[in-house]
């Protein structure tokens, strides 16, 4: 039954167009963050004056910053900064807000009113500006980003997962298993939990896209990884001051941050309807 339940899951993934190409624009990137070294012409960091400023070409296909850098490789080897601080961020915006959205449903009372006053005053506040404030609190970092922009976006989960649990546990097989005697742990753990995953997913896979966005204008304001980093926001950053006479120092960094974006978005909204058609966002 289970074999059955996955080939029909697999064939209705590769029928829906939206979910397949974002998977291959996903995979793709991953594939470049994984063979970063081998693909890339030489190493991100290496400096070459007499190179400096040089347009796209055969020997740098992206062409060269303002040190002679090639931008290809640097592009290249950012995509793994890119990837790791997305999926850190969007784990910990999982955990926290599906813990409380868990306890603020199946609770209610003082317990769902303390949670919601602080996921509405977290949502009320621009994301964007709350994690310069806290980054700039932290001090610029990769590990301080990842704080900042998971402390200011697990609202959306606790959101969406409190109103799940609130019409989960009230159906007849939640009262039954308490009937039987389970405790309130196994009831949102065994029968709960396995019921909002599907919502988890996807919310997951939709907040990826706007957590890279957020890490790259932390990076571009210099609130992010620190220069010689490849971090596409600080590529971007680096480009601004040459932007009419090097523009692809801009260009492609900006393609790449499209690119993964894209495949993310697309992604999200495939496993939207495989999972749970049903879910607007």
């Amino acid at each position: 039954m289970k074999t059955e339940a996955f080939r029909t899951h697999l064939g209705e993934a590769c029928r829906n167009r939206t979910f397949l190409a974002g998977f291959l624009i996903l995979a793709s990137v991953v594939v470049v963050a994984l063979f970063a070294e081998r693909i890339a012409l030489r190493p991100y960091d290496e400096i070459s004056v007499r190179e400096k400023l040089q347009p796209p070409s055969a020997s740098h296909f992206f062409g060269t910053d303002h040190l002679g850098r090639d931008l290809f490789s640097r592009v290249i080897h950012g995509s793994r900064i890119t990837l790791k601080i997305g999926v850190i961020a969007v784990t910990i915006q999982v955990l926290l807000g599906v813990t409380l959205g868990l306890l603020a449903g199946f609770y209610g009372g003082w317990r769902d009113k303390v949670i919601l006053f602080f996921t509405d005053a977290t949502w009320a506040l621009p994301p964007t500006i709350l994690a310069i404030a806290i980054c700039a609190a932290l001090g610029p970092g990769l590990t301080n980003v990842i704080i900042a922009v998971a402390l200011v976006s697990w609202a959306r989960f606790t959101r969406v997962i409190r109103a799940k649990t609130q019409s989960i546990k009230n159906l007849p097989f939640i009262e039954s298993a308490r009937a039987f005697g389970e405790n309130d742990a196994a009831l949102l753990f065994r029968y709960i939990f396995p019921n909002v995953v599907p919502v988890t997913i996807v919310l997951a896979t939709l907040s990826l896209p706007a957590t890279i966005i957020t890490t790259t204008a932390l990076g571009f304001l210099g609130l992010g990884a620190q220069p010689p980093s490849p971090d596409w926001g600080v590529i971007l950053s680096d480009g601004m001051t040459y932007m009419t006479r090097a523009p692809w120092l801009s260009v492609f960094p900006g393609l790449a941050i499209i690119y993964v974006v894209l495949g993310f978005n697309l992604i999200g909204e495939g496993l939207r309807d495989l999972l749970d058609p049903r879910l607007k966002i």
